[in-house]
């Protein structure tokens, strides 16, 4: 199914009261004081302007998907499996199948989403980096 090009331009012109925001500006305003790591805040900036054609600088953590971004008319039907490739992509993380069990009411609910998986993997990764370090510690020659 594809967008719904009516409904995107009506939420496009209600989006256009509000001030733009830079990449920068947005991750800073919204972002960071909601803990959103910033390698998210990156990658949804871009990737979330291209699965709905909104430009994200506009939008806040609190808009509502559904409700006020009317999210699943105006992006391509299949844009959480394509959020889940380009995540896997961008961080090596999978999250497709965490992702369809989830329901998200917010944008803020899915980028928390997203940086709690990215936290997690970080997490998990520097464990097992000092794992490997304890078991084999390097040896001066």
């Amino acid at each position: 199914m594809s967008p719904d090009l009516q409904v995107r331009r009506r939420v496009r012109q209600q989006l256009d009261q509000r001030p733009y925001l830079i990449e920068q500006e947005w991750i800073e305003q919204y972002c960071q004081p909601e803990g959103i790591a910033v390698p998210i805040a990156l990658f949804a900036y871009t990737h979330l302007q291209q699965y709905s054609g909104l430009e994200i600088g506009r939008v806040r953590l609190t808009d509502r998907l559904e409700a006020d971004l009317h999210w699943s008319q105006i992006c391509w039907f299949d844009w959480m499996f394509t959020l889940s490739q380009d995540f896997w992509q961008s961080f090596a993380i999978d999250i497709e199948e965490l992702l369809h069990d989830s329901d998200f009411d917010t944008v803020g609910d899915l980028l928390s989403f997203l940086s709690d998986r990215w936290t997690a993997h970080i997490a998990d990764t520097e464990q097992s980096e000092q794992g490997r370090i304890e078991k084999f510690p390097t040896q001066e020659v």
